[in-house]
């Protein structure tokens, strides 16, 4: 009976706000701001075609679902770099840690454009100024049944554009449930992004809300098959597959596809095993490199 409730909740707690959204942001679409927050951080989730909501077995889980933290035993420290479209980079700290029964995940995220040259209303130079967004988050994570995970993130916001700044938070709430007799089936659950409206340079926009579903097979030890869907509150439905083989270990071969993107989304990733050290690459043709460092210990 219990687990019937559990998958009830994860199945009908995401429809019910997939249905919410026109109320939520009627007459809104396309207008979400803090667009950084869909940047999807980590080296081995995009070289499995960014589908990992189900799979969130490190770091990484931070950001794709935070009930995945519970399924890492170790201490684990990790920075991204991702140097993205034209001049935009991204910089990305986590930190983990297990305690107990629970596990706890710290990030902050950074992102630069580089310099601007403003302008005056007359097409004079003006000063040069170096917008970014900041984000600092707390995660939590904690399993409630041997097949349930559940897990929680809260994020302080910071968007700057030379003297115009606006600050917020926002909430990502989550589930991860295995299931099949030998535990290698996932299905995951990733509410992103809930808040409240930010005001910026005295305009009023929502949050880039996204809701996250994903499943993933492990039919043994060095394969791994993954895919998930977003619906993002301001863009249309998106489709991820992605599979990552462990057989050539300490070399570790990903690569994956997206549908529903303006332009061809593949992806590719290699990594590399050295004891508790992890180096990750991940590649997607529109033009974003992301490169990772983790270590446990």
């Amino acid at each position: 009976m219990r687990r019937k409730a559990l998958i009830i909740l994860l199945v009908g707690l995401p429809l019910m706000v997939f249905f919410s959204l026109p109320d939520l942001y009627a007459g809104n679409p396309g207008t979400a701001g803090l667009q950084f927050l869909q940047i999807a951080p980590g080296a081995r989730p995009t070289g499995m075609g960014e589908a990992f909501c189900a799979i969130s077995d490190d770091s990484n889980a931070i950001f794709w679902n935070p009930a995945g933290l519970s399924q890492i035993q170790k201490k684990e420290v990790s920075f991204l770099y991702n140097q993205w479209i034209e001049n935009i980079q991204l910089s990305y700290l986590t930190l983990v840690i297990p305690f107990e029964s629970n596990v706890i995940g710290i990030s902050v995220e950074y992102l630069s454009i580089g310099d601007i040259q403003g302008r005056d209303e007359y097409g004079n130079t003006t000063n040069v100024f170096s917008p970014y967004d900041l984000s600092a988050g707390i995660s939590f994570s904690k399993p409630v049944s041997s097949n349930m995970l559940l897990g929680a993130a809260f994020k302080a916001i910071t968007e700057a554009n030379d003297n115009v700044q606006s600050s917020g938070f926002a909430v990502d709430l989550s589930a991860l449930y295995f299931c099949g007799i030998k535990k290698n089936i996932a299905l995951g659950l990733n509410i992103q992004n809930l808040g409240p409206e930010m005001t910026y340079a005295h305009e009023t926009v929502p949050l880039p809300l996204n809701i996250k579903i994903g499943a993933s097979y492990k039919p043994n030890d060095t394969l791994a098959l993954a895919y998930d869907i977003n619906q993002p509150n301001d863009a249309g439905t998106k489709m991820n597959m992605g599979a990552e083989l462990l057989s050539l270990k300490p070399l570790i071969i990903r690569a994956g596809y997206g549908i529903g993107y303006d332009l061809p989304a593949s992806y590719a990733g290699i990594g590399l095993v050295l004891n508790n050290l992890k180096l990750d690459y991940g590649f997607r043709t529109t033009g974003s490199h992301q490169i990772s460092l983790s270590a446990s210990f």
